[in-house]
């Protein structure tokens, strides 16, 4: 058993003397201990100069959060994940298809920049939506050998 993680470090509690952590997750984790003075100025950096302003969002506010302030984040995540399912059934939708990930497989180490790729698919993870991937390439191949 793991002695308890530091408040907000949940993320680096299991991790054993000598272990070492995913490329893109060390980089967050630099981010995440930045003063916030930088991340203000990265923030308006992203959003002005590089005209992406939801990963400014993100960058803004990654600070560890007062118990209040997660609660608040839980019950928004919550509220938005009902409106979502609302919206589903009264389209009278049974189920959602789309691809896992819009990217090609990641080359080991290849996560470092890759992290912030993972787009539209965190959306499944917010609305706790179950999900199946299908190996369709060798369904596929199946397929076309059957003709």
């Amino acid at each position: 058993a793991f002695p308890p993680p530091p408040a907000g470090k949940v993320s680096t509690g299991p991790i054993r003397r000598g272990g070492s952590n995913d490329p893109g997750v060390a980089a967050a984790r630099r981010m995440f201990a930045a003063p916030r003075l930088y991340k203000r100025l990265y923030a308006w950096y992203l959003r002005a100069v590089a005209r992406d302003a939801a990963y400014a969002a993100l960058v803004a506010g990654w600070s560890e959060k007062t118990t209040a302030e997660h609660l608040a984040l839980i019950a928004r995540r919550e509220a938005y994940r009902e409106r979502w399912f609302e919206h589903l059934r009264g389209a009278a939708v049974d189920f959602v298809l789309c691809v896992p990930n819009a990217l090609p497989a990641t080359p080991h180490g290849g996560m470092r920049e890759g992290f912030k790729g993972c787009g539209y698919t965190f959306l499944w993870n917010i609305v706790s939506c179950c999900s199946r991937s299908l190996p369709a390439r060798a369904l596929l191949l199946r397929l076309l050998l059957r003709r």
